[in-house]
């Protein structure tokens, strides 16, 4: 697992072969979520990030429909209409449910 920081927030990189879903409920599991980029600076600092990280590269999965690529989920699916990506909303913030917390 290789960590990074940007702009306040916490990423990791899990190199496991796992399903988008599957990835979303361990991110959830570990009080995350699947990364929804907002800008192109969040978007360049993933990319350098991953890049940079030759251990993350050689072993990520990759893809089995022949070509190969190695990916990562992000925080976008096609759940509801195939081909159609949509960034999952982040969770709401938690709250106490005690008053005076």
């Amino acid at each position: 697992m290789a960590r990074f920081f940007f702009e306040g927030h916490t990423y990791e990189f899990v190199a496991a072969p796992r399903t988008w879903q599957d990835a979303s409920t361990y991110a959830q599991a570990q009080g995350g979520h699947l990364a929804a980029i907002t800008s192109a600076s969040e978007n360049n600092a993933i990319i350098q990030a991953a890049l940079a990280d030759t251990s993350l590269i050689s072993s990520a999965p990759t893809a089995n429909n022949g070509g190969r690529a190695k990916y990562l989920w992000l925080g976008a699916t096609d759940v509801v209409a195939e081909g159609h990506f949509a960034w999952v909303p982040k969770p709401a913030p938690h709250r106490s449910q005690s008053p005076g917390i």
